[in-house]
């Protein structure tokens, strides 16, 4: 079952160009990696370092969602990007397991709040090669190297779910020069006997089996993944899928139509309210009516009369009244494609195998190699929902208390999945209009 698994979620054709070497070198002068070798694990080295990198794009319908870099010591790293493409820079880190197409719940609100969100799979999912035996401290440098393939002087980093405790380490060893923003969501707190009792039993089990017998899981979790796979496509289940999705699509398109009617009564209102003759007698004692009053015509004709600029990277507002806010990447899908694409977010995870989910769980229960009371990069952001059963906020808290500038939003009556709802909330924190510290470009350039 594996081995089906991997044939019909192979990695689509790719092409290659190469980016500008010297380019590279800049952007990465700050950050060369780690040169020192560990045991069974590829380090980079100087040589390896002035190497060119590659990109690739790929050609099937969906672009942006399927290309890789190849990083200097020869490994690949397989990403997706969302949002707006020349808006500021996020790097997306996902949970466990899961991929770089869980990505795509930021895609709306990233547009919206001008924010290019680049989201990566870790080794072993998806397109990246797997690391044996590499470590949670390593991962900054696999994030430093993507970012000088990029020429990404600055960016920020969003770790959800699993991918949480792989943004403290960037936070930990990236300098702070080159973060604008650190923010967890619904992050996983350690796998220990300190927090053992409080962590959801599913997560105890794996934490037992891959301490304990890791072929064992091993042999689980690709008889799961084959399995499902194979369910997916019998005629009962993909029939009930489809309809499914016709539900949600239906339910979608009139949750859209009343909030589109909502924005535009509200405009309607501000417009009529801008309209409004104001008594300035009343409003005002003492002082040049006449100035006043010019002013205020002249404010409300510019008002009344010039369109909005949109930000780089969002499409400007159309005469009937779209706006970024209608925007849907799924639209024009039909039910199969939106069940393929669905599969697709679900199984990409596992296209490799089993053994990095293995790798993954491991770090997990192992030391992270930072400690939180000694992160400095401020603030470090939280999100979380007070009725997420996969991480219990109990279980998170402990490690954001010790964290000194740590800040935590608690979303009340938000599961792990339903806290998506508040996408909106989250991507403003990486909007590059409300942060002064989102200068992508630094001090020195």
């Amino acid at each position: 079952m594996a081995a089906a698994l991997r044939r019909s979620l192979s990695p689509p054709t790719t092409t290659h160009h190469t980016l500008n070497p010297a380019s590279l070198s800049t952007a990465a002068s700050s950050s060369v990696p780690n040169t020192t070798a560990h045991s069974g694990r590829r380090r980079y080295s100087s040589k390896m370092a002035s190497a060119p990198a590659t990109a690739a794009a790929t050609t099937s319908a969906e672009p942006r969602d399927g290309q890789t870099c190849t990083l200097p010591d020869g490994r690949t790293i397989g990403f997706a990007e969302y949002g707006a493409p020349g808006g500021h820079p996020v790097l997306y880190f996902h949970g466990f397991p899961a991929s770089r197409l869980e990505g795509s719940i930021t895609d709306k609100q990233a547009r919206r709040h001008n924010v290019r969100v680049l989201a990566l799979d870790r080794p072993g999912y998806g397109l990246s090669t797997r690391v044996p035996e590499r470590t949670t401290m390593d991962y900054p440098d696999d994030v430093l190297a993507f970012a000088a393939s990029q020429n990404l002087p600055r960016f920020g980093i969003l770790g959800t779910s699993g991918g949480g405790p792989y943004a403290l380490a960037c936070a930990s060893k990236i300098p702070a020069s080159r973060l604008t923003h650190v923010g967890i969501l619904a992050g996983a707190g350690p796998w220990n006997q300190e927090v053992w009792k409080i962590i959801p039993k599913r997560s105890r089990i794996v934490g037992f089996f891959v301490r304990n017998w890791p072929w064992g899981l091993r042999a689980f979790i690709a008889g799961v993944a084959g399995g499902l796979q194979w369910l997916a496509r019998t005629r009962p289940v993909t029939r009930w899928v489809d309809q499914w999705l016709e539900r949600s699509v239906k339910e979608e398109a009139e949750k859209a139509a009343a909030a589109k009617a909502e924005r535009q009564k509200a405009r309607a209102d501000t417009a009529e309210k801008a309209s409004a003759p104001v008594d300035l007698e009343a409003s005002m004692i003492g002082g040049d009516y006449e100035e006043v009053g010019a002013a205020s015509v002249e404010s409300l004709s510019t008002t009344a009369t010039s369109p909005p600029k949109p930000s780089p990277g969002i499409a400007a507002p159309e005469a009937d009244g779209e706006d970024e806010d209608d925007y849907d990447p799924d639209d024009g899908l039909t039910i199969p494609e939106r069940r393929e694409k669905l599969y697709r977010q679900l199984f990409t995870a596992f296209v490799q195998g089993p053994d990095h989910v293995i790798d993954d769980a491991r770090l997990f229960c192992d030391d992270p190699g930072y400690k939180p009371e000694e992160l400095t990069f401020n603030p470090i952001m939280f999100w979380h929902g007070d009725q997420d059963a996969n991480v219990p906020l109990e279980w998170a808290k402990p490690t954001i208390d010790r964290i000194p500038h740590s800040i935590l939003k608690v979303f009340h009556g938000r599961t792990h999945f339903s806290i998506a709802e508040d996408m909106d909330e989250i991507m403003s924190f990486y909007d590059p209009r409300m942060s002064p510290n989102a200068d992508v470009h630094g001090d020195d350039q």
